[in-house]
């Protein structure tokens, strides 16, 4: 044994200064849209890292490894949708509506949510002092390695998945229902003065806050990041849809929504009969319609509204 390993070694080493792969050697590329961290990953001194590798750069390794993470914009979309992320909805209590005064207590309902977010990952790899890496590293080592969620072949594996699942969507589900229940139900639902844009930029700020408290560091940055500098602005956070949970109160909506706009309309039909000059327009109409019946009123309706007029003699 102690005479064949130095060989397999020098063998080894032969082959990598030709270029060929095998024994641990091999060119290994970073894809455009992403960023590298190389890792040794020798028998003796273990995986250490060893620095970053910029986009689109190759890196030839010998019993090395370079652990890819992507730079692109990601999302997190919540959603009844095969394609989602989660495909369901999440259903928070709203509960800042009008007090009733004999309870003494706002109006109160489950208000189910579709929404989507939009971060890039923080890419700073020298904004913690004394931390080689910076908070890419930290990243890396800290949730990445424990849920496998590095670039194969430039397509995210499942881990991602589980990771964003168990350390991401926990708080936006918390941010969403500690910001809803200040909020009329009805108002979320209808978007009243746009209340519901302005909740979603609340339970993002939110959210952002919970995340990087949660986490110790601020590993998810909204899609203005500049990976120039270290700030990393809040999480972008859209909602797609809001509609209450219970299927009684969207039936009694809609059927109130249908009566109301039936009623505008009808309003809106019966409004020229107060104009003279209209009714005797329709007089005209009516001599010429009813001329079988010229001693009769020929009722004509109006929308919903049957209007009796005399023709008049030609």
């Amino acid at each position: 044994m102690n005479i064949r390993r130095p060989i397999t070694i020098a063998a080894c080493a032969t082959l990598s200064a030709i270029f060929l792969t095998g024994c641990g050697v091999g060119a290994q590329q970073v894809d455009s849209s992403a960023i590298g961290l190389k890792y040794s990953n020798g028998s003796f001194d273990g995986k250490n890292y060893e620095g970053v590798v910029a986009q689109g750069e190759t890196q030839w390794v010998f019993n090395d490894e370079v652990r890819q993470l992507p730079t692109s914009l990601r999302g997190f979309r919540v959603q009844r949708s095969d394609t989602a992320d989660i495909n369901d909805v999440l259903t928070v209590p709203v509960s800042g509506g009008p007090v009733d005064q004999t309870t003494g207590r706002g109006s109160t309902a489950l208000v189910d949510f579709e929404l989507a977010t939009s971060f890039v990952l923080n890419t700073n790899t020298d904004d913690i002092p004394g931390y080689d890496g910076g908070t890419l590293r930290l990243f890396s080592d800290k949730l990445c390695k424990t849920f496998d969620c590095y670039l194969d072949n430039g397509k995210l594996p499942e881990g991602w998945s589980k990771l964003l699942k168990d350390r991401y969507y926990p708080w936006l589900e918390a941010a969403f229902k500690d910001e809803a229940r200040k909020e009329d139900p009805d108002k979320v639902v209808d978007n009243v003065g746009g209340v519901t844009t302005e909740l979603q930029g609340r339970v993002a700020a939110l959210f952002s806050e919970y995340l990087n408290k949660q986490l110790n560091a601020k590993f998810f940055c909204g899609p203005t990041f500049d990976p120039a500098k270290t700030d990393c602005p809040n999480i972008e956070l859209k909602i797609i849809s809001a509609d209450y949970n219970n299927p009684d109160v969207r039936r009694a909506r809609e059927a109130s929504k249908v009566a109301s706009l039936n009623a505008e309309a009808q309003s809106k039909l019966e409004e020229p009969l107060k104009d003279p000059n209209y009714l005797r327009y329709l007089e005209i109409q009516a001599a010429e319609k009813c001329a079988i019946n010229p001693n009769g009123n020929c009722v004509l309706s109006f929308g919903n509204t049957p209007v009796a007029v005399a023709p008049q003699p030609r």
